[in-house]
């Protein structure tokens, strides 16, 4: 389930719940995220924070920065994920593209 809701002017807060299950493994995890401009275009860069978790006490936090690539719908982000039960820092690159 993700619920989300859009404030400013491209800016957004969003809640993920996510629930698996595979034989007898159940997977149960959550995310909470919000991103805003920082600058005065609101269609360039912006930053954001995401933390990620499950129910069994483990979790990451990953501060972002969003870049869009030409179309208003592609977006580039970038940063450094660190957090509980992770064996080190991790660097996360991802390609967006909003249909």
């Amino acid at each position: 389930m993700i619920l989300a809701k859009d404030f400013g002017v491209h800016s957004n807060i969003t809640l993920n719940l996510k629930y698996g299950k595979d034989g007898e493994k159940e997977l149960k995890e959550w995310g909470f995220g919000i991103k805003t401009p920082v600058s005065e275009d609101p269609h360039g860069i912006a930053a954001g924070i995401e933390i990620i978790g499950d129910f069994d006490n483990n979790w990451s936090v990953l501060p972002g920065v969003y870049a869009p690539l030409g179309a208003e719908n592609i977006t580039f982000k970038t940063g450094l994920e660190f957090g509980r039960n992770l064996d080190s820092m991790r660097a996360n690159i991802t390609l967006m593209y909003r249909f």
